[in-house]
């Protein structure tokens, strides 16, 4: 408390008065932050001191909290972007908010659809991830990206039969992923060596076709 004295002066005489100052303020303060979770965030305020009390509240609908009374807490069924969460300290005469954000980060990962071909060879048709990174890799079969890090990169030298490919999107350290299978069906032709003869007749030494050729 500070106490101010008021004196009025007239002539000879005076006389004075005293005030108190009482200052009850309160300084809430909180900090932002991200989560790859949407099931959870760390909410980080100030510890209330002797006397006060705070609460967490948000704009976002449905969210819930292990203990919203608690200065650090979770937080539950965030929308993914930015979430607005308010700390506010409070005292018996004061009250003081503190806004943060709370950024829910969602990576989109999507590899696209299967494919059939009947060549060794195709373009990747996964879904554009900025503002994140992606980047593919083979799982099982095989494959040669041209750029790995494109999302519709080209890739040669594809197995015959089923492959894998792995689309993975990592954005500000939030990753998913997602996979796709490419099917080369392409049919294996060989007439055999090639035959001299003397006679009107050949014998032909075809490699017999696989099943269902």
């Amino acid at each position: 408390s500070t106490i101010l004295q008021w004196t009025v002066e007239l002539g000879s005489c005076a006389a004075s008065d005293n005030v108190t100052i009482s200052n009850y303020s309160v300084s809430a303060s909180a900090t932002d932050a991200q989560t790859c979770n949407s099931t959870i965030a760390a909410l980080t305020g100030n510890n209330p001191a002797p006397g006060e009390s705070g609460v967490w509240t948000s704009f976002t609908p449905g969210v819930t909290y292990d203990n919203a009374s608690i200065y650090n807490t979770g937080a539950y069924n965030l929308v993914t972007g930015f979430n607005t969460f308010v700390w506010t300290l409070t005292n018996a005469y004061c009250s003081d908010d503190a806004v943060i954000q709370v950024e829910y980060i969602d990576p989109i990962a999507n590899a696209g659809s299967m494919q059939d071909l009947c060549e060794n060879y195709t373009f990747m048709a996964a879904q554009n991830p900025a503002p994140g990174n992606g980047t593919w890799e083979v799982i099982t079969g095989s494959g040669t990206f041209d750029n790995s890090a494109a999302f519709d990169a080209f890739v040669s030298n594809i197995g015959i039969g089923t492959n894998v490919y792995r689309w993975t999107v990592n954005d500000r350290g939030c990753i998913k992923t997602d996979d796709v299978t490419i099917n080369n069906n392409q049919p294996f032709a060989s007439a055999g060596t090639d035959v001299t003869t003397c006679n009107t007749t050949a014998n032909l030494n075809a490699i017999p076709a696989g099943a269902g050729e």
